[in-house]
């Protein structure tokens, strides 16, 4: 179960309920250790045993996983100090990863940005000494932990230092139970006794408990750090005993705590934190502020206070720790008398916080003055170097190998795939046979009755050769189909020119084939489904799949003659492979249907025209459109002396009509493909106004904006490297001057006025961090001495 375990109806913890029940603390100092080892056991080179001790003995409330994220976090910040580039760019960079050195800057920024299990439903108490106060307060730490180990001697179990190197777990275990592998096994407890003939007196077999030899004993353990106000004992000196005893729980009855839940009343509050402190002892009671604390309460609290106090059994290990902002001898008030009853002076239990020494007060501000104010400005030519700096393009990862089983099931997906596929291509092939304008490049040319064709044409292409590259799994995306036939289109462009009437008929067909095309698929092929057949030709061109068992072996049944070129012949051999999804898609259904326009006879293909044409396909109309013109009668003659009239007037007006309709749909064609379209192309009016103001200036879009301030970045990187570096100048004797005046001017001071004293320099020392010449900073720091009081 997760959760409060104040939260927790006592009936369900009750023996029967529950076998057992084990409370998962946070880890303490050695596990944080070995939490770290683990997750920096890979790194190269290892982090060194001293620095995992001092950061295991920083990261107080951290859990497991609190732990695994600073070691993550401190990594990125040492990446992203190493290589800042690798963020400007979105491709895959080659890094040098022995050049990242770890850092304990990384592991600080790393913490900062981590909120500790232990603070983030209620705020912890415990709190180690900053490096700043510890020259203050660490020789008063010390004095705290030896009185409270007589005190308080199972505070022994926190405080104690490592294991040996010889010394395992087990051996350690062993060697802490003294109670379970004592000697002295006492009287037998069978009603023989073969192994023990001696004797006991009458209720003496469960006493061994009772032995100062097996576990340490005290009685009513309580400390009270007492001082002058601003000394540090409830700011610095009790948060850090409790850092130190980390392995206790500690249960905080300060006014937030009691008075913070508005659903109980603070007696019960209190009540409930006496039980738990009971239930899993050792623990401590931390009371700060013990005389504010008993002046605003009332009566009934400081009654059930003192009375859940008396309650505890008097060798209990349950440690009464409180501080005060005032001497222990000034509580001798009325109100206080009680408070003052509490911790007794003759048992050692009050420990008077003394004002800091001089040797304290020169450790305090040796580093700030002597050193930090001596530094120069921090130099940034490394990390534009750094920045600067040219990293490779990483090549791609190599593509996983597959076992048969696995290809062999991808290929089912991909003909899956590729099956619907050819279904929508035939279906489209299927629609351009049927319709009339289009019967001229069903079928191949008749290189008998146009013999300069193949010389003319190197390609030839037609709808039924279409056709049969699909049953031979040719396609394996809609744009291979859509490639041939443009093909049938460019080729009846070249070879039939813009002069006689009948070869302009074919050149407007093969448009509008090539349109109509264009049409049905943009209108009817769902485009995740191109896109999943495209991703499976790359994957099969990755793999060098060259062929597919699903293509038809026989094809051709009857054997080949030797004749013209048959365009099939090149459609011979195995399409290539290419990967294919998990999850297919199949073109989606046509557009709705759309109101039917009436459509002229001319868009049925019925056409005049001249029997002696030069045209290819010709012969291959005259046929039917004879039949057709008997049948039309008067009226298709009509409309086609009026085609060839305009036909005429588009020649004599517009010039080469057939290289202006060329160049028309080859633009069509882009844009039906998705292509950039030709240069000489005009910009719409919309995207002129995004670009172009009503002033004639050029709008800061979000891309020229990114190159403006690269350029920027660029030129200020350029004179942060080509700028000389000034000479630093200090007056070191000056600043010697000034360490002896602060300590001899701070005598007598607090730790909190020491404090306010030391953030004013280092407020002078960051105002003047960019200054090479330092004698302002000297003079600066100098007022600051002085003034203060």
């Amino acid at each position: 179960m997760d959760g409060r375990l104040d939260s927790i109806d006592p009936a369900l913890r009750r023996p029967g309920r529950f076998d057992r029940e084990f409370l998962f603390g946070l880890p303490d100092r050695d596990a944080r250790r070995d939490i770290l080892k683990i997750h920096t056991r890979q790194w190269s080179p290892p982090l060194s045993d001293s620095f995992l001790e001092e950061l295991a003995e920083h990261c107080v409330g951290y859990c497991g996983a609190d732990i695994k994220a600073v070691c993550a976090e401190a990594a990125l910040c040492a990446l992203r100090r190493r290589y800042p580039q690798i963020y400007a760019s979105a491709q895959k960079l080659q890094l040098d990863v022995s050049s990242i050195s770890m850092q304990g800057r990384d592991f600080l920024a790393a913490m900062r940005k981590t909120v500790p299990a232990a603070q983030r439903a209620v705020s912890s108490p415990a709190k180690a000494l900053t490096p700043v106060i510890l020259p203050l307060l660490g020789q008063a730490l010390a004095s705290v932990l030896g009185a409270l180990r007589k005190l308080f001697p199972h505070a022994e179990q926190g405080l104690r230092g490592h294991k040996g190197p010889g010394e395992t777990d087990l051996t350690a275990g062993i060697l802490e139970d003294d109670l379970m592998y004592s000697e002295d096994e006492g009287p037998s407890v069978f009603a023989n006794g073969p192994l023990h003939k001696q004797t006991a007196p009458k209720g003496s077999y469960l006493r061994s408990d009772r032995s100062a030899l097996h576990q340490p004993t005290s009685h009513r353990p309580r400390l009270l750090l007492t001082g002058r106000g601003g000394s540090g004992q409830s700011s610095h000196l009790a948060p850090a005993l409790l850092h130190a005893l980390e392995k206790f729980t500690v249960y905080t009855l300060d006014m937030a705590v009691l008075y913070g839940v508005s659903s109980t009343s603070p007696e019960e509050a209190c009540a409930q934190l006496f039980r738990e402190a009971r239930r899993t002892a050792p623990s401590i009671l931390y009371v700060p502020h013990i005389q504010l604390w008993w002046d605003t309460v009332g009566s009934a609290l400081r009654a059930t206070f003192l009375s859940l106090l008396q309650d505890i059994p008097p060798f209990s290990p349950i440690l009464l720790l409180a501080t005060c902002s005032s001497p222990h001898c000034d509580l001798f008030q009325d109100l206080f008398q009680e408070v003052q009853d509490l911790f007794r002076v003759e048992y050692g239990e009050v420990y008077e916080v003394q004002l800091p020494t001089q040797q304290e007060r020169t450790s305090f501000f040796e580093d700030l003055i002597l050193n930090q104010a001596a530094k120069p400005p921090a130099s940034k030519k490394k990390a534009v170097l750094q920045a600067l700096e040219v990293l490779p393009v990483a090549p791609p990862p190599p593509p996983p190998q597959m076992s048969e089983a696995e290809l062999q099931r991808l290929e089912e997906q991909e003909e899956d795939t590729l099956r619907e596929l050819r279904l929508f291509l035939r279906s489209v092939t299927d629609r351009l046979t049927l319709d009339k304008r289009f019967k001229a490049f069903t079928k191949p040319v008749d290189v008998q009755e146009v013999p300069d064709y193949l010389t003319v044409i190197k390609q030839p292409m037609d709808l039924s050769t279409v056709l049969s590259k699909i049953d031979l799994h040719k396609y394996v995306t809609v744009n291979e189909f859509i490639q041939d036939v443009d093909l049938i289109w460019k080729n009846a462009l070249e070879y039939n020119p813009d002069v006689d009437p009948s070869d302009r008929q074919i050149r407007h067909r093969a448009c509008s084939l090539k349109d109509t095309v264009h049409a049905i698929i943009r209108d009817e092929l769902d485009e995740e489904f191109e896109k999943i057949c495209e991703q499976m030709k790359e994957s099969r061109a990755t793999r060098g799949c060259s062929t597919s068992r699903f293509a038809p072996s026989y094809y051709h049944v009857l054997p080949r003659t030797n004749g013209p070129v048959d365009p099939v012949k090149n459609c011979a051999g195995a399409i290539k492979e290419v990967t294919v999804p998990t999850v297919t898609s199949t073109p989606r259904a046509a557009a709705s249907h759309k109101k039917k326009r009436r459509r002229s006879r001319w868009s049925n293909g019925i056409i005049t025209k001249k029997k002696c044409s030069s045209s290819a396909h010709a012969s291959k109309e005259d046929g039917e459109e004879g039949e057709e013109e008997d049948e039309d009668g008067e009226e298709g003659e009509e409309e086609a002396e009026h085609a060839q009239e305009s036909g005429v007037e588009d020649l004599e007006a517009g010039g080469d009509s057939s290289m202006e309709s060329e160049s028309t749909h080859t633009h069509a064609e882009a844009l039906d493909l998705g292509e950039k379209p030709p240069p000489e192309s005009t910009v719409p009016e919309t995207v002129e106004e995004d670009i172009i103001t009503e002033k004639g200036a050029v709008r800061m879009t979000r891309g020229r904006k990114s190159q403006v301030q690269q350029h920027m970045d660029m030129e200020q990187a350029m004179k942060i490297l080509t700028q000389k570096t000034p000479q630093l100048v200090v007056d070191h004797e000056k600043l010697k001057e000034l360490l002896s005046r602060v300590v001899s001017k701070t005598e007598g001071y607090e730790v909190y006025q020491l404090e306010k004293l030391y953030a004013l320099l280092c407020q002078s020392i960051y105002r003047h961090r960019k200054d090479y010449d330092k004698t302002a900073l000297i003079e600066g720091m100098k007022m600051e001495i002085e003034s203060f009081t």
